[in-house]
C-alpha cells in the first residue's frame, strides 16, 4: 500500500486514496478501506457484466481513514465492476463474486 499525495491546491485524480477491497473474490460481504482527502458524499455502484447497475448506495464519509462494509450475498457468482464516484471523479475496480 502506498500514499498518493497531491500538491497543495490540487485535487487528487481519484476521490479516494489507498483504496483496498477485500476479499476479492468475495462471497457474502465486501470490505473497503480507503483514505478520503475530505468530507464528501460518494456514490457506490456495482455493475454487472452488461453494465446494468445492481447496487447503488450513497456513502457519507469524513476526511481520513474509512472502512465500509457492503453486503453482496444477494449477487450471483460472476464478475462485476465496483465504482465509487465523488467530487466529479471516479474510482473503478473489478469485483469477483463466488
Amino acid at each position: 500500500s502506498f500514499v498518493i499525495e497531491a500538491p497543495v491546491g490540487m485535487d487528487p485524480a481519484e476521490p479516494l486514496l489507498d483504496f483496498i477491497m477485500s476479499p476479492n473474490p468475495a462471497a457474502e460481504r465486501l470490505m473497503m478501506s480507503f483514505q478520503s482527502p475530505k468530507n464528501q458524499n460518494l456514490e457506490l455502484k456495482i455493475l454487472d457484466a452488461t453494465g446494468r447497475c445492481i447496487v447503488s448506495r450513497t456513502l457519507e464519509v469524513d476526511a481520513g481513514k474509512q472502512t465500509v462494509e457492503q453486503p453482496i450475498d444477494d449477487l450471483s457468482a460472476g464478475i462485476y465492476q465496483l465504482q465509487l464516484a465523488g467530487n466529479g471523479k471516479l474510482l473503478s475496480r473489478k469485483l469477483s463474486v463466488r
